[in-house]
């Protein structure tokens, strides 16, 4: 005998005419009340300038500044070809297309690019709480909008929705609950329409973002959790969202060179590549994961990095290590032992634990080691639990109690979002806040000494000029100490000493540099030339030769060689060496300019006239 479907949507929700006004009057007005939220949560943020990698989706990425004349380039190219010519690891079309649609209505603006950051998150929070009502329809309707607007107040938030880039996870959590909507509109009166829909959506969502696969398994609980469908029925269901992502995946596999990035992880992005072993690997792992909880739960101080060695290896001696591994092995428990039953709490549990899954680094290793970011989606799950906690505890009048409840996290959530959203502002507010609140991440030390070394160039008086350096300088041997393997740091060193007149600790830390790495042609040029400056001819040329058999076409390294020899008198290898570096590269200009002047020196006018020539052609 078959059953009947059972729909999603409950008995005291069909009420008569008169009610379902009201009903949709209390929706409108909560959907308006997440939309103003979110603009006076990230009103802020609309002022801002771009910061940290919004330049991949933006000023920097040549197909989006081309318009829609470039549309093709950001379907049959990686998401990053546009910025770094890198046609690996991402494929985020629709993500590019909506950045390419606004560059090509409003230019390149970071004040619009904020503008709608917020709106994409304010529509989000909304579809949210839609799709919230219907799967919660067994509890008041103060449930689903106490989760909703917990999850659009939450600060973990904060990341996402002020950095520019991070478009890309908005769109892709937007468009995933929208499928998950469409979904239980399906559910609840069998239309196929809306069915179909929820296809479709999903597979935009995956187009936005590679993050969207695992939403199918989310899908697969909705259909699971929130009707009365068989398994064979659900089974039936899901395939044509799996064969959204194998389309996806076909698309990727002929559109990218490499499905993933093809340049080797580094400690400086994975801080788990530092582990010894793989045990120390897990360890530190459930370490990490065992802070999403903890931020989700308590979303303060914030930071935008935490890189090498801001969570430091660990072992399995570690308390932390051990109390994370065991609650997600109590967690996963709970989530099995109440599965047949479609308890909520599980339902939770397995929506967090699936969407967390890609970016915890527990089976794939991905180029960041932990992110705020990385909680957008699975922090709906929390704020889910919260509420029907509440009404399951409290057995009189649990509305009121979540609302209050609601309320004073609200204030405690907005008090932290606001002021959070100000070190978005700018790339150096946002470093600065970065070197306090992750003050052990290389990542942050060095960003921001980078930045404080930008500001001494551009400086008009000598004291503020000094102050910034004496800054980058400090923040520099902050990051050399904290990772004392990576030779950019200390050439970045020789620089900032260099630019501030010290050319003895320059001349130290390019040394330091070429000791990690014999080969660091920019280091070995840098520290030949201070040889040079010093008259320290023989220890100019050995530099500078030494440089030649790492790269025989390094015109800047024959340029050198030549005012080497120039500079003792040898005119002969002077010219030899002059005339390498301009047939490398006939741009270097100041090699015309020293050639003039050594055969002005010989008196050899046609000379003198040839190169005069040279120079001005490739000058124009």
């Amino acid at each position: 005998m078959n059953k009947k479907k059972k729909s999603i949507v409950s008995p005291q929700s069909k009420a008569k005419k008169g009610g379902n006004n009201s009903e949709r009057r209390k929706i409108l007005l909560v959907c308006l009340t997440i939309f103003i939220a979110s603009f006076v949560l990230y009103g802020n943020t609309l002022n801002y300038d771009y910061a940290l990698d919004d330049d991949i989706y933006t000023k920097k990425n040549v197909h989006i500044q081309k318009g829609f004349s470039a549309i093709k380039d950001i379907f049959n190219k990686g998401s990053l070809h546009g910025f770094s010519g890198a046609n690996d690891a991402q494929y985020r079309p629709v993500a590019l297309l909506n950045f390419m649609a606004e560059t090509s209505f409003f230019g390149l603006n970071p004040h619009v690019s904020h503008f709608f950051n917020v709106l994409f998150y304010a529509l989000t929070c909304i579809v949210l709480f839609l799709f919230l009502r219907r799967i919660l329809n067994k509890y008041p309707l103060a449930v689903p909008v106490a989760a909703a607007l917990l999850f659009s107040f939450h600060p973990i938030h904060t990341e996402v929705v002020a950095n520019i880039k991070s478009r890309d996870e908005i769109l892709s959590f937007l468009f995933g609950i929208t499928s998950f909507y469409f979904l239980a509109r399906y559910i609840q009166n069998a239309k196929k329409n809306y069915y179909w829909l929820s296809v479709l959506v999903f597979f935009i969502a995956i187009m936005s973002k590679e993050t969207s696969l695992m939403f199918v398994f989310i899908i697969v609980l909705n259909l699971y959790f929130f009707s009365e469908f068989s398994v064979k029925k659900i089974a039936q269901l899901s395939i044509p969202y799996f064969g959204a992502i194998a389309v996806y995946m076909l698309i990727r596999i002929n559109v990218l060179s490499s499905v993933t990035f093809t340049e080797k992880m580094v400690v400086v992005n994975n801080s788990l590549m530092a582990a010894k072993n793989a045990s120390e690997m897990y360890a530190t792992n459930f370490v990490m994961l065992g802070k999403y909880i903890w931020m989700l739960i308590w979303p303060y101080p914030l930071s935008y990095d935490y890189s090498y060695q801001q969570i430091p290896i660990v072992n399995w001696t570690s308390i932390a290590a051990i109390v994370s591994a065991v609650v997600y092995l109590l967690l996963c428990a709970y989530a099995i032992w109440k599965f047949k039953r479609k308890d909520i709490y599980a339902y939770s549990i397995l929506f967090f634990m699936l969407t967390l899954f890609l970016a915890s680094n527990l089976i794939i290793k991905i180029g960041a080691t932990f992110g705020e970011r990385f909680l957008f989606a699975p922090s709906l799950a929390f704020c889910m639990v919260l509420p029907i906690a509440i009404f399951s505890i409290m057995k009189v009048n649990p509305a009121k109690y979540i609302y209050a409840g609601t309320i004073i996290l609200l204030f405690v959530y907005s008090s932290i979002v606001i002021p959070r959203n100000g070190v978005w502002k700018n790339n150096f507010e946002l470093f600065k806040s970065g070197a306090i609140t992750s003050p052990n991440s290389v990542r942050t030390n060095l960003s921001l000494a980078s930045e404080y070394r930008a500001k001494a160039e551009t400086a008009q008086e000598p004291v503020i000029r000094r102050q910034f350096f004496d800054s980058s300088i400090k923040y520099f041997n902050k990051g050399a100490i904290i990772y004392d393997k990576d030779p950019e740091i200390f050439y970045n060193l020789g620089v900032t000493y260099y630019e501030m007149g010290d050319k003895e600790n320059a001349l130290k830390a390019y040394v330091k540099a070429i000791e990690k790495k014999p080969d660091y042609i920019l280091a070995l040029n840098n520290l030949g030339v201070i040889y040079f400056e010093k008259q320290d001819y023989a220890n100019a040329l050995k530099i500078f030769t030494s440089s030649l058999k790492y790269d025989s076409n390094n015109a800047d390294a024959y340029a050198n060689t030549g005012a080497v020899y120039h500079n003792k008198g040898n005119y002969d290898l002077a010219i030899i060496n002059y005339e390498k570096a301009i047939t490398r590269n006939p741009k270097l200009i100041y090699v015309y300019d020293n050639l003039i002047k050594l055969y002005s020196n010989l008196g050899k006018t046609e000379r003198v006239n040839y190169y005069a020539n040279l120079r001005n052609n490739n000058l124009n």
